[in-house]
């Protein structure tokens, strides 16, 4: 096991979801961009080389471009022996609630860091991130674009030494019960929206899985926002009090869009702020 001197062990389990489409530009650029992020994980494990660091990856769509064995070799090519890899599994399709409920029920898991005991010395962070721009889209050339300029640094902020270490207790920072502070923050990404939603744009973050483990599982959330949506969602005509209530939402900014409501894959990307 990894400790620095006589100081409590840090795991990161690196969520990672995996797409490759069916044509032959679909599988050279998923190779490219996993390629592309598996480097920058393996920077980042090196840079923290006192953490125990495990990359946790799901593939989607075609069986033979990821293959598990390509990807351990990138691991061990990039991870200077810093990076464990293993495969969670393959899904011929599915999309990103596969892997963020696998990641949802490994949080749940692990001890509670505030049931601390001799034993039970170590905090465990997880990364989420997915191989953004890899599903890949006809026409829509300012899109693709787009996503190939964003995705290095969406991959890169979670996994650094700020993100990484705002998860964990303040050193040398008391509390007025005599205890060590809490940390600054329960998640960490490139950016943060408070509205439509408090989100992680990009839905790349870090996060203590002592915040992850307080969510609801992700199929859960998805339907209770559905829920919500039929309720509150601008539609035809509508009984006075539905009409008020629907004029309030459209008056803090949202509009009658999915991804306002979180609906269907949207819920995806707002499950992350959904804690109060």
């Amino acid at each position: 096991e990894k400790k620095k001197g006589g100081e409590p062990q840090v795991t990161v389990n690196v969520f990672y979801h995996t797409y490759a489409g069916p044509t032959e530009a679909h599988q050279n650029l998923s190779r490219l961009i996993v390629d592309k992020q598996v480097r920058y994980l393996g920077k980042a494990a090196q840079a923290k080389s006192d953490y125990l660091w495990i990359l946790r990856y799901t593939s989607v769509g075609n069986a033979t471009v990821l293959d598990p064995e390509w990807v351990k070799g990138l691991c061990k090519k990039y991870g200077n022996n810093t990076l464990d890899c293993r495969h969670l599994g393959h899904l011929a399709d599915g999309h990103e609630e596969y892997t963020l409920q696998k990641m949802h029920e490994h949080c749940g898991s692990v001890p509670d860091p505030k049931m601390r005991t001799p034993d039970n010395q170590t905090h465990h962070l997880i990364v989420y991130i997915h191989s953004k721009g890899s599903f890949l889209r006809a026409n829509m050339d300012f899109l693709q674009n787009a996503n190939e300029k964003w995705m290095p640094s969406l991959t890169r902020a979670p996994m650094t030494s700020a993100c990484l270490d705002s998860l964990l207790p303040r050193k040398g920072s008391i509390n007025a019960n005599g205890h060590t502070a809490d940390s600054i923050c329960n998640v960490c990404g490139l950016q943060v929206y408070p509205l439509w939603a408090i989100f992680v744009p990009g839905n790349m973050y870090a996060a203590h899985c002592s915040y992850i483990s307080k969510l609801l599982p992700i199929q859960d959330y998805t339907e209770q926002m559905q829920q919500l949506a039929r309720q509150v969602r601008p539609k035809g005509r509508r009984l006075p009090r539905e009409r008020d209530i629907s004029e309030f939402w459209s008056h803090v900014g949202y509009t009658n869009r999915d991804d306002h409501y979180a609906v269907g894959r949207y819920s995806n990307e707002h499950w992350i702020g959904s804690h109060p």
